[in-house]
């Protein structure tokens, strides 16, 4: 599987732990264990889409990589959004626990 993608899976499963978490006592200990390891890997990551992000103003501007460009911006945006999310969830967690 592609680092990216099992990025994008790890993430959403933090995201969806931590959004549940207000509902539950506990986060799972598996859940906790996914979170850990995405905190771990997340500064690689956020250093790689800034790495992209500068690569990304080097390109043309015409039509034909507009569409590369916009998507690869998406997944710039999609792993910074990570850390985000999960702080969002986490403070949302300790706000109801």
């Amino acid at each position: 599987m592609r680092p990216v993608r099992r990025m994008w899976i790890v993430g959403l499963l933090l995201l969806a732990g931590g959004s549940c978490a207000g509902a539950q006592e506990k986060v799972s200990p598996k859940a906790q264990q996914l979170a850990e390891a995405l905190q771990a890997l997340l500064p690689e990551y956020e250093r790689a889409a800034d790495g992209f992000e500068q690569a990304l103003q080097a390109l043309p501007g015409d039509a034909k990589t507009a569409v590369a460009a916009d998507g690869a911006r998406l997944q710039v945006e999609a792993i910074r959004s990570v850390r985000r999310g999960s702080a969002a969830g986490n403070t949302a967690a300790r706000a109801s626990a």
